[in-house]
């Protein structure tokens, strides 16, 4: 394997003759390695050699594409990334479609992106015609971004029945950012559910100014019994540039001082209480900046 890891290759031809020697001896890992090393990756060697691949390797080589920085982006896609949208393998068909819309971008009109978005679209169905884990479908969405908002209706939809997957369905919908505006609603819903609120704090986080109506609901998690989803309401108050009253910044403070006030005692050390609360100390400062509210770190 050591032969066939060159030092980045630099144009497309060197990267598709390495492909090819990889693809010989049937290698996906030094291929893995090598996407590692380069800082931008030429997308047509890559996809057209995707046939050549057993299937199990080709699952593999088409999850890292979705996360690969440097892929330009596509006027239109390979035959040979669309022929994968009917592949017989579902999650293949579901990974391939991923990769399109991060190749694509947003165009409306371009028939591929909107195959890949069918695709997706069905596997996130309730009941799909071929049943697939709604966990792992979300996760593989979630670098498609601003890209997968025509599937915002979907992964809301999976927000009611979708169990365990919320998670990682509130992560997909996080990935999209503000272009998810449309989700505020269902997000503080998600609020109310244990297991959902500190994924769905992360979501209205990122959905920024735009989430300013969710302040209430909000400002109830940071100043609940929950350390991890406080931490997480306070990051995004910030993030939504939210200005709290003088009633609620006293309590957000005095939750705060509760928290952290020995945040620095060796006795009572713990490494992720401590980042956690500078984590915390950092985006109230900021809050208060903003809100012009006095702040004193660590103090009610």
């Amino acid at each position: 394997m050591e032969r066939l890891l060159p030092n980045a290759p630099a144009a497309a031809q060197d990267f598709g003759a390495f492909l090819d020697a990889a693809v010989r001896i049937q290698d996906v890992a030094v291929v893995s390695r090598v996407l590692t090393q380069m800082k931008k990756v030429p997308a047509g060697p890559f996809l057209q050699r995707l046939e050549h691949w057993a299937p199990q390797d080709r699952l593999k080589l088409l999850g890292w594409a979705a996360h690969i920085h440097g892929i330009p982006r596509a006027a239109t896609l390979p035959s040979t990334l669309t022929a994968l949208f009917q592949d017989a393998d579902p999650r293949t068909r579901v990974r391939a479609a991923v990769v399109g819309l991060v190749l694509l971008g947003r165009g409306d009109t371009i028939e591929p992106r909107q195959q890949a978005v069918k695709v997706l679209s069905d596997a996130l169905q309730p009941s799909p015609a071929v049943e697939l884990d709604g966990e792992s479908v979300a996760t593989d969405l979630a670098p498609a971004g601003a890209n997968a908002v025509p599937l915002l209706p979907a992964l809301l939809g999976r927000l009611e029945t979708a169990g365990e997957a919320r998670v990682a369905t509130l992560g997909a919908i996080a990935a999209m950012g503000p272009e998810a505006a449309s989700a505020l609603p269902a997000l503080v819903k998600r609020l109310r559910v244990p297991s959902d609120v500190s994924a769905a704090c992360d979501a209205l986080g990122a959905l920024g100014v735009c989430a300013r109506r969710a302040m209430p609901s909000l400002l109830t998690v940071a100043t609940s019994a929950d350390d991890d989803a406080a931490a997480r309401a306070i990051a995004a108050l910030d993030s939504i540039e939210a200005s709290p009253e003088a009633t609620s910044w006293r309590r957000l403070v005095l939750r705060y001082a509760q928290r952290c006030r020995d945040a620095d005692a060796i006795a009572l050390f713990s490494l992720s209480r401590d980042d956690r609360c500078a984590e915390m100390g950092k985006h109230l400062k900021a809050i208060a900046a903003r809100s012009h509210q006095k702040w004193t770190e660590a103090e009610p």
